[in-house]
């Protein structure tokens, strides 16, 4: 029997698309806020890529949403009045239907350990949004990697006691 459970967040616990088009609609009502939001997520590989293959350094989450934020503003020939708050959008997710009732099935026999590339502090906010029952957080800021490295996985857990193979 394993003892944590590491899983994915955007898209496996979270509705990103749609909670990330909430906030556009509210901040830019002249856009189509569905497109605008499938377009700001679409910026996230291309960012993470010029990490990954060494054309940049670490960068949080945090910061490449904000400039993929204005990457896509210009894209879309808005301009955010507060670039800083809409940013936040990725804290506000909302979760699917069957997340919390299922983390908290799995919550009393595993230690539930989602990984993101996002920062301790953007997904512990997500969390508290979200309302996400007792997790804790597996995330690149520690070791300034990204969850596409092999590293990934295996450098944040081995600091808290896991087996390898009770995961």
């Amino acid at each position: 029997m394993p003892d944590a459970l590491i899983f994915d967040v955007f898209g496996t616990c979270v509705d990103w698309r749609r909670s990330v088009a909430q906030d556009v609609a509210v901040a830019l009502p002249n856009v189509d806020a569905t497109a605008f939001a499938t377009a700001w997520r679409a910026e996230y590989d291309p960012a993470m890529a010029r990490i990954r293959d060494g054309g940049r350094g670490y960068v949080p989450l945090d910061d490449l949403h904000l400039e993929n934020l204005e990457r896509v503003s210009r894209d879309f020939g808005v301009t955010p009045s507060e670039p800083t708050e809409l940013n936040r959008a990725w804290e506000r997710l909302n979760p699917w239907p069957d997340v919390r009732p299922g983390l908290a099935r799995l919550k009393p026999g595993f230690i539930l350990a989602p990984c993101s590339n996002g920062s301790i502090a953007l997904m512990t906010r997500l969390a508290r949004y979200a309302e996400l029952p007792g997790i804790v957080f597996l995330a690149p800021k520690s070791r300034r990697t990204t969850n596409q490295s092999r590293a990934f996985i295996w450098h944040p857990v081995l600091p808290c006691g896991f087996r390898l193979n009770g995961l």
